[in-house]
Order: structure tokens, then C-alpha cells, then sequence
């Protein structure tokens, strides 16, 4: 068995509890406006280009077997994608590194060995975690990785947006020590405006999980003019409320790191370049409207 990865960090320390390895699947259902990550959208592997990077020595074009690259006359290059099969040999001369393979299709024994490099002694290993990207997105892959992890005693963290069938989390959750789930939209009238999907099915599996007993963290980005008003943060407060086991709620201010991914993808304009990160206080003002629910916030 086998699936496509992003990337594995070691040494994590917000993708729950101790110091984990985290898992970075590539594949989301979702496709949020404020994205850090872009790249994890296309379940495929992706070749990105930089043209800061780019020093246009040519030796890109001389090592693609089918054509896909070119320079024109005015010095700029072009990529033809149509014509590229993802086979590397670009990235392999590209001595700037500026092109890049995002993505890469690995087998669980794959992914164990590395974790079993990057984790440190198993009295501090916080365990591992998977995330995304959309780990259920490859959902057979996911759970066969949670219980070779859970066989082999590490502490399993699933991040989710709730945004999967549910027959599909309940496989997961025996093998799952600890869910952070991240609330992309809520308590706003139109969360498909921003994120391409409503949100009943993640406030229904949502309810679900709480159900099953399972620990949840709630992850929520505040993005000014979009989910940060007093009635949105109020709405959402008055549901979490409701759910069981939350152990805490974390709220994670937006930044901008993502806007300079969307051009290098050949994605569409970044559309919150006009957007700026909320202040501090803001995010402290913003935690005090949670709490009479009774809720316990925290600010990322």
C-alpha cells in the first residue's frame, strides 16, 4: 500500500502533545481562501517552479526527455505542462533549486523508518501525527499508517477537517489517541464562499467524534472581515459548547504565508492579498467572547 506525502518534520511541537513527527499528506476536499499551503490541495505530486531562483542555465531543458521546458527569446522560461510526467530529471540538475517536486508516493514501512529516525528517545517522543493537506483524503493509507504506529506504541494524533464520510473517521478513531480538528468556518453565514464546501457534515462528524470519546483540540484561523466578528465568534462558542470532549480550543491568527505558493503553483491569484494579520490584542479580545460558554481558549 502505498500514498503520496508532502512531507515529514520531525521535532513538531504544535501538532499536539510533547515533541512529535508529523505527516503531511497531500489531498483536501477543502479549498480555504487563507491556505498556507496550497500545495497539499492536488493529491498528486506537483513540480513547482521559482523564478527568483531560476538561473536560467538551461539545464533543465537539456534533461527533460519529453520537451517540457523551454527558454524564449526574452529570457524567460516557460513549462509546459501538458507535456511533463512528473518524472524528476528537471529537479535532479536543477542546482538553484528552483524546481521542486512536491510530493512523493511512499509505502507505510517507508514512512515508519523515517519516523523512527526523526523521532527522539521514546520517554520524550510526543508521537506522531498526521495532517495535511487531508490525511482521510487517502484514508486506507491513513488508518494502515495509525495502526502500524499505534502497534508500535506511539501516541496518534489525527488533524482533520471533519470534511470525509463518517464511516470513514469511525475506522480511525480506535487507532487515534487525540483529534485536532480544524474549523475552517464557523458561526458565518456562507462558509462555502470561502472554503468551496458547506459545513454540515464537519459539525455533524464533529458532534460524532466528541461522542466517541475521543480527546479534541479545536484548531480555528481568525481571518479579519471574514470569521472574526463578535456574532460569528459568539455563534461558534454557542455550538463548540455543545460538543463533547474538548480538551481546548486554539485560535490561530491568519498571516499571509501562503500568497507567494499561488503564483508558483499556476493556481489562481491569491484572493486575501488586501487582508492582514490580526493583532494580538485582537486575538486576546477575541478569546474573551468564547469563554462564558465556558470553553478553553487559547491563542496560537
Amino acid at each position: 500500500m502505498t500514498g503520496i506525502i508532502f512531507d515529514i518534520r520531525k521535532s513538531t511541537i504544535h501538532d499536539g502533545p510533547g515533541t512529535r513527527t508529523t505527516v503531511f499528506f497531500k489531498g483536501c476536499p477543502l479549498q480555504c481562501a487563507w491556505c498556507h499551503s496550497p500545495q497539499v490541495m492536488d493529491p498528486q505530486p506537483q513540480l513547482v517552479w521559482s523564478d527568483d531562483k531560476c538561473v536560467r542555465c538551461g539545464l533543465c531543458i537539456d534533461a527533460c526527455p519529453n520537451g517540457g521546458h523551454e527558454l524564449v527569446a526574452d529570457g524567460s522560461r516557460v513549462h509546459h505542462q501538458e507535456q511533463c510526467t512528473l518524472c524528476g530529471a528537471c529537479v535532479d540538475v536543477c542546482h538553484a533549486d528552483a524546481l521542486v517536486m512536491e510530493g512523493r508516493e511512499v509505502t507505510v514501512e517507508q514512512v515508519m523508518a523515517e519516523l523512527k529516525r526523526h523521532l527522539p528517545s521514546s520517554e520524550d517522543s510526543g508521537g506522531v501525527t498526521l495532517s495535511g493537506g487531508e490525511p482521510t483524503y487517502q484514508h486506507k493509507f491513513a488508518l494502515a499508517l495509525l495502526k502500524q504506529s499505534r502497534s508500535e506504541g506511539l501516541h496518534t494524533a489525527l488533524d482533520t477537517s471533519g470534511q470525509t464520510p463518517w464511516r470513514t473517521l469511525k475506522k480511525m478513531l480506535p487507532h487515534t489517541d487525540l483529534v485536532l480538528f480544524d474549523i475552517n468556518q464557523m458561526g458565518s453565514a456562507d462558509p462555502k464562499q470561502h472554503t468551496g464546501m458547506p459545513n454540515g457534515k464537519i459539525l455533524t462528524n464533529l458532534t460524532r467524534i466528541g461522542e466517541s470519546g475521543v480527546p479534541i483540540v479545536i484548531r480555528i484561523p481568525i481571518v479579519p472581515g471574514i470569521n472574526d466578528s463578535r456574532e460569528a465568534i459568539e455563534n461558534a462558542a454557542a455550538c463548540l459548547a455543545d460538543v463533547k470532549n474538548i480538551t481546548r480550543i486554539l485560535l490561530l491568527p491568519y498571516h499571509e504565508l501562503g500568497e507567494a505558493k499561488y503564483g508558483r503553483l499556476n493556481r489562481d491569484a491569491y484572493k486575501l492579498n488586501d487582508v492582514e494579520p490580526p493583532e494580538p490584542e485582537r486575538m486576546r479580545e477575541i478569546a474573551e467572547w468564547m469563554r462564558p460558554c465556558g470553553l478553553d481558549v487559547h491563542v496560537g
